[in-house]
């Protein structure tokens, strides 16, 4: 009903302001059409008019719109006209607060022009006084994805009033200020963009507080808008597959706005199960013919995820397996080099006070009893033996040369031997030890062994 009496208002004020005033003397005519005959009660904004005047006279003559009331014309001061000629401008009509509240009621509004020549002409504008609640309206779409970058809103003006409004929008998806001017009966789409972090949220609804107004003055509507069940699991997998070495890795993340139920599965053969680790223990597992198959399951909420690292390792049951067989080598060689002879040296200081070489010789027999062994040494023609030995004097020696006699060793047993050497003064430099041998019969089988080299520095 109140848009059927705008428009029935706006017919008779087009019908009445666009017949021509003229003065008693017919010396002026007056054609006023309606622009933006309306004005928002809580705003500034004036009401507007298409102004022509006509100067039928001979001579120039100047005009200006006065009225008695509280309200502004503009332009406010006069208005120049050549003889037998029209001018035509926009007039605008402004109320101040108190006007506005004062003439709410008023649809008619008198002024008059004052002319230089002719008398005064009397006249009425039609001019409605609206609350802005009354005419504007703003439509919200019902619904919103969170995967949606923007969102229409339509404002309307219902009026034939032109302004310039502000809406402060507020929710928990989204938050937005627009100021925007409205043409008089116009319907305008604002776009307003989306922030990922706001609208993703649980799906459900969602009150919107929107403010209209300019300045200091806001009036408050709610409306409601329901953010979309979004159902999106995201799969992430990561797989490192080397020969000995293999890394699973798989994420499954709620993108949605729903609680919902994401499910990681890993099947795996029976050999390899034993060399497999899990990041989390799962749920399940059941045999699937010679398949092993692994399941984890959760309720995921918006942005919660699933992850289940599977790690399979060769290398430790490889590295084993490498140990016992270096194992099994070291022993085939010293099972190989039944006798062995190790062969090494410390500094020793004399009762002299001067520094020698003490030599060690450790003789160990590894395998089944070795009989009838001599032991040989020799010594570079650059040193000299220092006349004292271990427990066990050589049973034999020369200038650079010594004999030990063993008449047995059985599985495992050492035999330790030791001599000191010197090096006479001046001489200077490495000296390489030769190796020690021994000849030895084992199983009826003559048999020789020898030591490692030793270099020593003088």
């Amino acid at each position: 009903m109140k848009n059927k009496g705008a428009i029935f208002f706006t017919f008779l004020m087009v019908l009445l302001l666009a017949c021509p005033l003229a003065s008693a003397q017919g010396g002026l005519d007056v054609t006023i059409d309606p622009i933006a005959p309306v004005i928002i009660k809580e705003l500034e904004d004036p009401a507007i008019f298409n102004v022509t005047l006509t100067n039928n006279l001979a001579v120039q003559d100047s005009y200006s719109f006065e009225t008695l009331l509280n309200y502004d014309f503009q332009p406010s001061g006069p208005i120049q006209v050549n003889a037998t000629s029209s001018k035509n401008f926009i007039l605008k009509v402004f109320f101040s607060e108190k006007a506005r509240e004062e003439h709410a009621a008023r649809k008619q509004f008198p002024y008059y022009i004052k002319s230089n020549v002719l008398d005064k002409l009397e006249g009425n504008l039609y001019i409605r006084i609206v609350p802005l609640a009354d005419a504007i309206s703003i439509e919200v779409p019902e619904t919103v994805n969170m995967h949606d970058a923007s969102l229409p809103i339509i404002i309307e003006n219902k009026e034939d009033a032109r302004f310039e409004v502000s809406f402060e929008i507020e929710s928990d998806i989204f938050d937005k200020t627009i100021t925007a001017t409205l043409e008089p009966n116009e319907r305008k789409e604002l776009t307003i963009e989306l922030e990922k972090d706001k609208i993703w949220r649980d799906a459900g609804s969602y009150e919107l507080d929107i403010k209209l107004g300019s300045g200091d003055f806001k009036i408050v509507t709610e409306k409601n808008i329901t953010l979309e069940e979004t159902v999106d699991i995201q799969t992430d997998e990561h797989t490192i597959d080397l020969i000995f070495y293999k890394r699973e890795a798989i994420k499954k993340t709620n993108a949605g706005n729903t609680l919902q139920k994401a499910t990681v599965t890993i099947k795996l053969s029976p050999f390899s199960e034993a060399f497999t680790s899990f990041s989390i223990l799962p749920d399940s597992s059941e045999e699937v013919g010679d398949t092993l198959v692994y399941t984890w399951e959760r309720d995921l909420k918006l942005g919660e995820s699933l992850q289940v690292v599977a790690v399979t390792n060769y290398l430790l049951p490889i590295g084993i397996i490498l140990v016992i067989a270096l194992l099994v080598l070291l022993y085939s060689k010293k099972q190989k080099y039944q006798l062995t002879i190790e062969k090494k040296i410390v500094k020793v200081r004399t009762k002299s006070g001067e520094f020698a070489t003490k030599v060690i010789l450790n003789v160990t027999n590894h395998g089944k009893a070795a009989e009838s062994i001599t032991l040989r040494d020799s010594i570079p023609l650059v040193t000299k033996i220092y006349e004292r030995f271990g427990e066990r004097k050589p049973d034999k020696s020369t200038q650079n040369q010594l004999w030990w006699k063993i008449d047995s060793l059985v599985n495992g047993q050492r035999e330790t031997f030791s001599y000191i050497i010197y090096a006479p003064m001046g001489v200077v430099g490495t000296i390489t030890l030769p190796q020690a041998e021994a000849d030895y019969t084992s199983e009826g089988k003559k048999k020789i062994a020898r030591s490692n080299k030793v270099h020593l520095l003088v």
